[in-house]
């Protein structure tokens, strides 16, 4: 009997080659759901920061809500560039691209509300719009743990930060609650006030945005990073907005 049938060695290869995450069968992706899941966190995330001091019982699933649509805007310029790589880079480098990405997505938030209001809200606008096409031609391949797990992992630090801010409440006050709380000083709140000062076409940004503070003492790149939804969101409830986003730009 011949124990070693080339054949079957053949097909074994093959499912070897076929396998979970390989070229032939790149594994599940998120294609068509992506293009629904952008539009729906920019719309939950601009109408619900301002709701939360009349929900009650309701404020602790809306902030979850919130802080999971935070995440998805956030990272959204980041699986963009992943979904454009696609199997171009291996999975390894996967969570370190979605990173450069959102990084690099704020970078160019910044430099556009810098040089003007209107400039930078179309850059908003479009890099929102820019991210949803792109996911919905694209796949993000999760063909290895080291792409889905910091996505978990990520938004569950971010519940549980928000969760332990607001133990006790005041989550509307938004940063100030965290200032009060946790800083002796208020210098949490200066990406807050330079991306307030940028949205006004930089008045009261020089010469100083706070007492003796510059708006170059804290890097600028969070302050950018937050303009993909920030400046969408009502007064009433721009203080809870830059928490949920201060939030989750930090946990790149």
């Amino acid at each position: 009997m011949n124990l070693y049938n080339h054949d079957s060695l053949i097909g074994t290869n093959e499912q070897k080659a076929g396998s979970f995450g390989s070229p032939r069968n790149p594994g599940p992706s998120l294609k068509s759901p992506l293009r629904f899941v952008i539009p729906s966190a920019l719309l939950v995330f601009v109408f619900l920061p301002p709701l939360y001091p009349y929900v009650g019982k309701m404020a602790a699933p809306l902030i979850v809500v919130s802080a999971v649509s935070a995440c998805i805007l956030v990272s959204a310029p980041g699986f963009a560039l992943l979904g454009l790589a696609g199997e171009r880079i291996p999975a390894s480098l996967a969570p370190g691209l979605v990173v450069v990405g959102s990084a690099a997505g704020g970078w160019l938030l910044f430099w556009a509300w810098f040089a003007n209001s209107l400039i930078g809200m179309c850059a908003s606008i479009a890099l929102s719009a820019t991210a949803m096409i792109t996911l919905s031609l694209k796949p993000v391949l999760f063909s290895h743990k080291q792409t889905l797990v910091p996505i978990l992992a990520s938004v569950m630090v971010c519940i549980g930060y928000l969760s332990v801010a607001g133990d006790r409440g005041g989550m509307q006050q938004g940063d100030r609650l965290i200032g009060t709380r946790y800083w002796a000083i208020m210098d949490n709140e200066i990406p807050r006030m330079f991306a307030d000062c940028l949205t006004k076409d930089r008045a009261g940004l020089k010469p100083f945005l706070l007492a003796d503070w510059h708006s170059s003492d804290r890097p600028p790149l969070q302050t950018g990073m937050i303009m993909i939804a920030y400046p969408l969101v009502e007064e009433s409830g721009d203080r809870l907005a830059y928490l949920l986003l201060g939030v989750a730009v930090n946990l790149f």
